[in-house]
């Protein structure tokens, strides 16, 4: 890339024990720096604030390339690579969407997007339709379903637009563009039966209690394992989705787990009703946890005591570890092959069949919309009215607790 497409320089320095980036620009033609502080202390975070350094120097070099500073011939340069612009925007946005979210995106654009635009050398002001119509063609005959085309779809078009918006673009060439087509939904679950016989399967193991909560109420994996006892309200009988776990090797504890309150979606923060077998099974892990506190004494892990799913040496369980040792306990069973996150469709996928009604399937999974629950589980039969916890509750016969 040219030095006229990159119009931010910048460094960290330290000042009075903090990291504060520094960023230099071209303005009209004169060099000036802008210092602002990480409020991180330089011990132990110098590669949290070099990732801040990045996404700020990124964030200036989209405002300048807006025309808003500096002379648009330099500073909206037409050999500007358009994954280049793609990743800029990305670092932008980092603040205003989740980790997940910005993850999938880095995945996309790192992988794909770049494979294939990159080679070609397409600059993101020659930027045509046809480019990006290709584009879906190839990760279709990679054998990408629609469903996949459409996170590629929607990701280039939200940054393409505010390139547009900012002037950086005459217009969005993605108004151009087909949307593409996604196949209806229809998940994989285990019927009544085969959801009795997989609790069956697990009685006894230290993921017991992670897959009875699942099957009852059908939380999302990160869920699980976010929950945390002063979630479970034993006296009041209720349980509340308000964390989430999950991996990122750049920060957390030593694994890279993070634990966080910022959930999916605002939905997904729910208060649900504690059903009576789920109440037993996890007053059964409490006590099973404070025995082995006892016995293991200065061998057990203190660091998750807040936590409710955990191996028997107190260490939290990681997404993948119950990825794994759920499809590996299937394996060896005579139950079909699902996959964990399917556990969540066998609760709604019961629920819905079983009478419940689909608003109150939404609350219970903690799908942002009714629509995302109507188009997933539509198509099962649904009878008389009733409540999820109680018909949840009566599906199964009583779970009974690990033993110690």
């Amino acid at each position: 890339m040219s030095t006229a497409a990159r119009p931010c320089t910048g460094s960290l320095q330290d000042k009075n024990g903090i990291w504060y980036t520094v960023i230099q620009v071209t303005v009209n033609g004169k060099r000036k720096s802008k210092w602002e502080t990480t409020h991180l202390k330089v011990r132990g975070n110098k590669r949290k604030a070099q990732a801040l350094l990045e996404e700020r120097k990124a964030q200036y070099e989209l405002l300048y390339m807006s025309g808003e500073g500096g002379s648009l011939d330099d500073c909206r340069p037409a050999d500007l690579l358009f994954t280049d612009y793609l990743l800029r925007w990305t670092l932008t946005q980092k603040g205003n969407v989740s980790f997940a979210t910005n993850q999938c995106r880095e995945r996309m654009l790192n992988g794909r997007i770049r494979g294939f635009f990159d080679p070609r050398g397409i600059t993101l002001q020659r930027l045509s339709p046809l480019d990006i119509e290709d584009f879906y063609q190839d990760l279709r005959t990679d054998g990408l379903k629609g469903s996949t085309l459409l996170h590629y779809h929607q990701f280039m078009n939200q940054a393409l637009e505010a390139a547009a918006r900012k002037d950086i673009l005459p217009k969005n060439p993605m108004k151009k563009v087909d949307r593409p087509r996604k196949k209806p939904f229809t998940g994989s679950f285990y019927t009544k039966e085969e959801a009795l016989r997989l609790m069956e399967l697990f009685k006894g193991d230290p993921m017991y209690a992670l897959i009875v909560t699942a099957v009852y109420y059908g939380m999302r994996r990160s869920e699980l394992l976010g929950l945390t006892w002063d979630s479970v309200d034993f006296e009041n009988n209720t349980i509340s989705v308000a964390h989430k776990v999950y991996r990122d090797n750049a920060g957390g504890d030593a694994r890279g787990l993070v634990i966080s309150s910022e959930l999916k979606t605002t939905a997904s923060r729910r208060t649900l009703p504690l059903v009576p077998a789920v109440r037993e099974v996890l007053l059964a892990e409490r006590s099973y946890q404070h025995e082995q506190q006892r016995l293991l004494k200065g061998e057990y892990c203190r660091d998750y005591l807040s936590m409710v799913f955990m191996d028997a040496a107190g260490n939290l369980f990681t997404p993948d570890a119950v990825t794994r040792h759920f499809h590996a306990m299937v394996a060896r069973s005579d139950l079909k092959m699902i996959r964990f996150h399917d556990l969540r469709h066998t609760c709604a996928s019961l629920l819905v069949a079983n009478g419940v009604d689909m608003k109150l399937v939404q609350l219970w999974l903690g799908h942002a919309n009714y629509s995302t629950t109507a188009d997933i589980y539509s198509h099962l039969d649904s009878g008389a009215q009733g409540t999820a916890a109680e018909t949840i509750s009566a599906l199964f016969r009583e779970v009974a607790p690990k033993s110690a």
